[in-house]
């Protein structure tokens, strides 16, 4: 898991989007062997840094999946909008 979060920091800085925060949660491998983990990022950006944060992680993280998109501008003419962002990632669980 760390090598996938370094590769999502990668894909936020590449977009000029700073994650400085964020929150995972593991869930346990059903019968099929498959877990997940779930990344929440709260992000305030330009709405172009976010798609592009949204798009290079998904294409760059092929067990990616985007789950969760809220996004919020508070005033018309703001330049940046608030947005919650939250990925689930797919993993084969190794264990027997």
């Amino acid at each position: 898991m760390p090598a996938i979060l370094s590769q999502v920091l990668q894909q936020a800085d590449a977009a000029g989007v700073e994650l400085a925060k964020g929150q995972y949660t593991y869930n346990v491998a059903s019968a099929s062997g498959v877990a997940r983990y779930e990344l929440d990022f709260p992000v305030k950006a330009q709405y172009r840094g976010v798609r592009d944060f949204i798009n290079r992680t998904l294409t760059n993280i092929p067990s990616a999946g985007l789950y969760k998109l809220s996004i919020e501008r508070k005033a018309i003419g703001d330049t940046q909008v608030n947005a919650d962002v939250r990925f689930v990632i797919f993993i084969r669980d190794r264990q027997p």
